[in-house]
């Protein structure tokens, strides 16, 4: 595998061609952009390419998917690219039947995936950052069309320019999109106004099961397998759920434990100084410093009394 700088990278997508870009399984606005983005790049390159989700798009992210851009095929494409794929487990369902990807394009702190090439940037609040300064390094301009999924997955994975790894130079990337044209109040209102049916009951759940540790320190919401299929929700649904624990005051560490198909998935959430990546590494999952997760094949009973364990001590 062949770490790449912005530069070399630019040199790998103008050397080839017919390109598949893979999202994430339970995409979000970052990946969705990240897809959307960089397909539109393609094009203006010249290049055929088109996006891949192995997972359904959710409603409220449809907008940012742009119109024919979704239509991609893994199996019948020359180059096949990730965006925003830290792990296997990323993929979902499709996991084990990709093959290892011709480019990773991340912004993760690690970054397991198999790939012959990697663009990664871990500073970067969010993947469509990178997409961004792709732009800019093959001197591409970023019109309205392609600003739209930008800033969705920029405005997205920053919490509204909310967290605290949110640079000066995201917010010159966000003003530089809004100058496009496109209405970034909206986005935001998609992004975060606008709740699902499914993503409701899930919030009644997660206040009814919440519960603190360690002084106060510590949140955990446990969403049951019975809550979940009772919902009618996806794994998509989940992004506000996520972010209840942590908004209690003196809250550090927050976590959602929830049921999946292969067990029990638990996301982590941190405030201001607890480095949630190295616990789900210890884990085997991994992610951010403020925001990571982890897979185990057990109930999320045990999941929590593991998470419990794993933080006895440490905040």
């Amino acid at each position: 595998m062949t770490v790449l700088d912005f530069e070399s990278a630019a040199q790998f997508l103008l050397s080839h061609d017919r390109y598949t870009i893979v999202c994430h399984a339970a995409p979000d606005a970052d990946t969705v952009g990240s897809a959307a983005a960089l397909v539109l790049l393609l094009r203006k390159k010249g290049k055929t390419a088109a996006a891949f989700c192995p997972d359904a798009i959710p409603e409220r992210l449809a907008v940012f998917a742009g119109d024919g851009i979704f239509t991609g095929d893994p199996e019948r494409c020359d180059t096949l690219v990730s965006v925003d794929v830290a792990t296997p487990a990323m993929l979902g369902n499709m996991r084990d039947l990709l093959p290892p990807f011709d480019l990773s394009i991340d912004h993760h702190t690690v970054n397991t995936v198999k790939c012959e090439n990697l663009l990664i940037k871990s500073g970067y609040i969010s993947n469509c950052e990178i997409i961004a300064a792709l732009y800019d390094q093959l001197s591409v301009g970023i019109d309205r069309e392609a600003a739209k999924p930008l800033y969705a997955g920029i405005c997205s994975d920053s919490g509204g320019f909310r967290y605290m790894n949110t640079r000066p130079e995201t917010m010159r990337l966000a003003a530089r999109l809004m100058e496009t044209g496109i209405d970034a109040p909206e986005i935001c209102r998609q992004l975060f106004d606008r709740l699902s049916p499914a993503t409701l009951a899930l919030l009644k759940a997660a206040y009814n099961s919440f519960e603190l540790f360690y002084g106060g320190k510590l949140a955990i919401v446990t969403v049951s397998r019975e809550e979940f299929d009772e919902s009618g929700a996806t794994d998509a649904d989940l992004d506000e759920v996520k972010s209840v624990p942590r908004r209690i005051a003196g809250v550090e560490v927050s976590a959602l434990i929830r049921p999946n198909a292969q067990g029990t998935q638990v996301s982590l959430r941190s405030n201001d100084y607890f480095d949630v990546a190295a616990v789900c590494q210890g884990f085997g999952g991994g992610g951010h410093v403020r925001a990571a997760g982890f897979h185990i094949d057990g109930t999320p009973e045990q999941a929590r009394e593991m998470l419990i364990k794993a933080l006895d001590g440490k905040l």
